[in-house]
């Protein structure tokens, strides 16, 4: 199987006139040309030189290919994130180019639909997918010259490395903390911070980490070691006054969860406790041991995460790990006894006189605990008469966006005692036609679905019949 970087090859073709000029023919080529290759995964490629003064964008191409499986279960429009490296201010700028797209949201109000899992022969099929994007645009890219490092992320798939530098014009942008006295001589006397100069030896650097999680009280911490050469952005001589360091690396742990609206970034300064003075070039060595911020974590529900690593433009990962379930998680939920067909205050209302469907309600965020743990839902149907489905229960659907697992329950059942007398006089088909049917519904969705009592973030549907209601997504947060 191909690797990211080879894929990425083929991307050279795109012309600078088609990949600035948008030009979807020269994309539908090169996906044609990536769809014969024996590749799972993403590659992103763009010119290698961009004139700050002659552009006003930064288009990069997106190129993927998963199976219909993968993507049911990790949809690439909702995971899919751009982390860019700016190599004069060591920031680190995080996007996800796809989540509004009106392309993969009809509704970009909500998340997308709950489809069917693929199984057999549909689930092994392969979706392609070749895209551009402006960088400039989508992170508010600082317009100046500098060296930049583009990686895709979709959960637990990384790309290919692209570096870009943007030239011409003059840079305002605070350069990182550079020597004193200046470093060793260089050809030019361009300082390492200068975005046209490439760091020594970058293939030189590594991170190997883990993180170790601790279910009470829940802790994770991510530790380590990294290894790469100095540059002078690196060196703080102020630090070495206080101890022995005279070298402090900068990385960015990036963690991410399926279907998370934004990653989580956090910048770290590693000292390297060396008797080395780090002058540039120079091999760097390092152990960390990083805890994760606690109130973060209190967000994480029971699931698998991943964990990445950002050095100098490299990332090193994906590190997974899980969150366990709390405790008192394996406490279920007893029969719905809050299932009612009244009118409520925060029942949903028709878009229309004319409109027909099914549409529920649900808080964005529900805080629970054990004595008090409802999660209320409210629901209206109305339906004509010619589209009324033979089976009119409530199909109530929740997939656990940590762990994709999915509950299913039908909110209403009917008691099989219950004796329903037919009318005196069945309508005729053409008055049954004619007729609208209205109904109310609200359920506890954490009983009716027998749900732990856990920290987790649900994607929901109801289904009566063939009819489906719109997605709402509630996060559960135990108190």
């Amino acid at each position: 199987m191909k690797q990211s970087a080879e894929i990425a090859q083929l991307l050279l073709n795109l012309t600078t006139v088609a990949l600035f000029g948008g030009d979807s023919a020269a994309l539908d080529q090169i996906e044609r040309e990536l769809s014969s290759q024996d590749f799972q995964g993403l590659a992103v490629r763009g010119v290698a030189e961009v004139s700050v003064t002659e552009r006003d964008s930064l288009p990069v191409v997106l190129a993927s290919q998963f199976t219909a499986l993968r993507d049911w279960e990790t949809p690439l429009s909702d995971n899919l994130s751009i982390l860019v490296f700016d190599h004069v201010t060591a920031a680190v700028s995080v996007a996800k180019p796809f989540e509004d797209s009106l392309e993969n949201r009809p509704d970009p109000g909500r998340p997308p639909s709950i489809r069917p899992k693929p199984s057999g022969d549909a689930a092994t099929g392969v979706a392609t997918s070749c895209r551009r994007v402006d960088l400039r645009k989508l992170l508010s890219l600082e317009w100046s010259p500098r060296r930049l490092t583009v990686v895709a992320v979709s959960y637990d798939i990384v790309s290919n490395e692209y570096n870009v530098v943007l030239a011409g014009g003059k840079s305002d942008a605070p350069i990182r903390s550079q020597v004193t006295p200046a470093p060793g001589a260089r050809s030019g006397g361009i300082s390492p911070c200068d975005p046209a100069v490439v760091s020594p030896n970058p293939s030189r650097s590594s991170v190997k980490f883990s993180v170790e999680v601790r279910p009470v009280p829940l802790s994770c911490v991510v530790k380590g070691e990294l290894s790469t050469v100095a540059i002078a952005c690196h060196l703080h001589p102020g630090v070495a006054e206080a101890k022995r360091c005279a070298v402090v690396v900068s990385v960015t742990c990036i963690v991410v969860g399926r279907d998370w609206r934004n990653p989580w970034t956090f910048e770290w300064q590693i000292p390297v406790d060396s008797d080395s003075d780090g002058a540039p070039g120079a091999p760097l060595s390092a152990f960390f041991s990083v805890p994760l911020p606690e109130d973060r974590l209190a967000l994480l529900s029971s699931g698998e995460y991943i964990a990445y690593i950002m050095l100098e433009g490299h990332v090193f990962g994906p590190q997974r790990f899980t969150i366990p379930a709390a405790p008192y998680a394996e406490v279920r939920a007893r029969p719905d006894p809050f299932f009612s067909n009244q009118k409520l205050p925060d029942s949903p209302v028709a878009p229309s006189d004319q409109w027909r469907g099914v549409l529920i309600n649900v808080p964005e965020r529900a805080a629970i605990n054990i004595g008090k743990p409802v999660v209320r839902l409210s629901g209206l149907a109305r339906i004509s008469g010619a589209d009324y489905p033979k089976d009119d229960r409530l199909e109530l659907i929740a997939i656990d966006l940590a762990t994709r697992k999915e509950y299913t329950a039908f909110l209403d059942q009917v008691e099989e005692n219950l004796v329903v007398p037919p009318p005196a006089k069945p309508p005729t088909p053409d008055v049954i036609n004619r007729m609208i049917f209205t109904r109310h519904f609200n359920s506890d969705i954490r009983a009716a679905l027998s749900l732990p009592i856990a920290n987790a973030t649900y994607r929901l549907t109801l289904q009566i019949g063939d009819l489906r209601s719109n997605d709402l997504t509630v996060q559960i947060v135990i108190e």
